[in-house]
This record gives C-alpha cells, sequence and structure tokens, in this order.
C-alpha cells in the first residue's frame, strides 16, 4: 500500500488462498467473484484490492474477528504488535 489513496491490496493467487482456507479453488473464485460484484473486493489476475473493508466485516456475519477474541480471552493479549 503506498500513497494516500493506496487501497489494501493481497498478493496471492486463487490457489494458494484455496490451500489456506482448505477448500477447493474453485469456491475461492466463486466468493471472490460474489464478493466483487457486490463492490468489496477487486480481485484481478494474483491480486485482490480491498474496496469495503466496513462491508468485508458486514458481509462476515459477525465470524470476522471471532478467533482474535478467542485468543485475546485465553491467552490475555493481542496478536497484533
Amino acid at each position: 500500500m503506498t500513497g494516500p489513496t493506496a487501497r489494501p491490496t493481497v498478493w496471492l493467487t486463487h490457489e494458494f488462498l484455496a490451500v489456506m482456507l482448505g477448500v477447493r479453488r474453485a469456491g475461492v473464485t466463486v466468493a471472490l467473484h460474489l464478493l466483487n460484484a457486490k463492490g468489496l473486493i477487486r480481485s484481478t489476475r494474483r491480486q485482490i484490492v480491498i474496496l469495503n473493508r466496513p462491508g468485508l466485516i458486514e458481509e462476515a456475519h459477525g465470524s470476522y474477528g471471532a478467533a482474535e477474541e478467542e485468543y485475546r480471552r485465553l491467552i490475555g493479549k493481542d496478536l497484533a504488535r
């Protein structure tokens, strides 16, 4: 991310994202297309640009941050440093 109008960008392939999530690549592609159609992201070859982070959080229906909150509850520390 560079410059005052730069957007957060994730550089990875659909295949790598599928491996990280433990799902089929085709499912990742469908999900990215849906998020793209809703104007939440822009997905191109090996690049996902976050256009609307609050919208992505809302789209997650309460699952965003759940793992981090559980870690904080159990360990008592913040994961981010």
